[in-house]
């Protein structure tokens, strides 16, 4: 499926950039067991722990949302902290996300923007933030201060389904829908059929 291809490519950025925050690979998770006599220790956050926002146009399509459940999935399963926020198809509303996101300390910014040109100050706030900037699926336009941009191949999609759409089992067709009959006591609105046939000749009276 499209989306979740993107979300292993942007998955990949993120860990990418981890690896650049952070000088060089993760540190390993210590191996050994605790003493039995000690106390259970609360699981340490992740050394590569980074936090990451995500800002998508709308929650009230189906495909943003699946996005959004796919990121939190693979993200969280990475160890990385994330926050997702929609713009409800808003320019001024995914400006102020983002302008939250910043204040939290994100260091990646993951932005489908709802306009492409509208979202170009809001790359540059984060690229002056140092945080690094990922456009996904629609690129944010008339600036350079997006890192990458991860989208899909319209021309394959389009390949697939129309292969998908000329490799499909043909389907039965419907069976005509019986004539209308009317019912007892009914008045039908149609002229009743007349049926012609030969009469025999009729003899003259006598």
């Amino acid at each position: 499926m499209r989306s979740k291809g993107a979300v292993l490519m942007l998955l990949a950025l993120v860990a990418t950039f981890v690896l650049a925050a952070c000088g060089g690979t993760p540190a390993a998770a210590p191996t050994s067991a605790p003493a039995a006599d000690s106390p259970t220790a609360a699981p340490a956050a992740p050394a590569t722990a980074l936090a990451v926002g995500i800002v998508l146009p709308t929650k009230d399509e189906t495909r943003w949302t699946q996005d959004e459940a796919r990121f939190k999935e693979a993200l969280d399963k990475a160890g990385y902290q994330v926050e997702i926020l929609f713009s409800e198809k808003d320019s001024a509303k995914e400006k102020a996300n983002v302008e939250t996101l910043l204040t939290k300390g994100i260091k990646v910014l993951i932005i489908c923007p709802v306009d492409g040109t509208a979202a170009a100050a809001s790359a540059a706030a984060a690229r002056a933030a140092g945080v690094k900037v990922i456009s996904y699926d629609r690129l944010i336009r008339e600036t350079d201060a997006v890192d990458y941009y991860v989208t899909f191949d319209s021309l394959a999609v389009g390949a697939q389904q129309a292969q998908a759409a000329t490799t499909a089992p043909a389907r039965t067709p419907a069976p005509p829908a019986p004539a209308d009959r009317p019912t007892a006591g009914a008045t039908s609105s149609r002229p009743a059929a007349i049926s012609a046939r030969p009469a025999g000749r009729r003899r003259d009276a006598a």
